[in-house]
């Protein structure tokens, strides 16, 4: 007498197999397309590095703005139950504020920091 989940076992053998020789495969080419992603990011890296003294200007030009909305001061007297106090959610967004302007002065000035980074990981 057979046993009838013999059959149901070959399947599941059979439908893992391809499965596995595929994700095989997508490891394989995983490196070739990374490669060309970053071979297209150079290249609009390329393309956008006439245009890099005016974004510089707006970014810094936006992080004023930000500090000056986040520091300004409030003119209205408030509960401190009601909307328009300061309390948790300013702190929070002042933080988060800080971080990006931390981000955008790296990423400004990544030429000037960048070759003594990499001089001293190898």
């Amino acid at each position: 007498m057979r046993n009838p989940n013999r059959k149901v076992y070959g399947l599941s053998v059979g439908a893992i197999l391809p499965a596995v020789g595929f994700s095989l495969t997508w490891f394989c080419w995983l490196p070739i397309a990374a490669g060309a992603l970053g071979a297209g990011m150079a290249a609009t890296g390329g393309v956008l590095t006439p245009l890099r003294p005016y974004l510089t200007a707006a970014s810094v030009a936006l992080l004023g703005v930000a500090f000056y909305q986040a520091y300004k001061r409030k003119n209205t007297e408030c509960a401190p139950g009601e909307g328009c106090a300061l309390g948790e959610n300013c702190r929070r967004q002042r933080v988060v504020l800080w971080l990006v302007a931390i981000v955008t002065a790296a990423l400004l000035t990544v030429g000037e920091w960048s070759s003594w980074v990499i001089y001293w990981m190898l």
